[in-house]
């Protein structure tokens, strides 16, 4: 189980073609090393980046 935050934008141009990136980070550790002195710690991220477009409403 994990919880973090998720950050946005979107933006549309006027022709209906639409552009956005977003970035996710999780809060809990997905692996953390015990045996060492400096911990390792890794957690959920991703970057995605979309391309789309809209249809015009009539």
């Amino acid at each position: 189980m994990d919880a973090g935050f998720v950050t946005g934008i979107n933006y549309e141009l006027s022709n209906g073609i639409t552009i956005g990136g977003r970035f996710i980070r999780g809060f809990v550790p997905i692996l953390e090393n015990a045996d060492t002195q400096q911990q390792w710690k890794i957690y959920n991220e991703s970057f995605s980046v979309t391309l789309g477009y809209r249809f015009k409403d009539n």
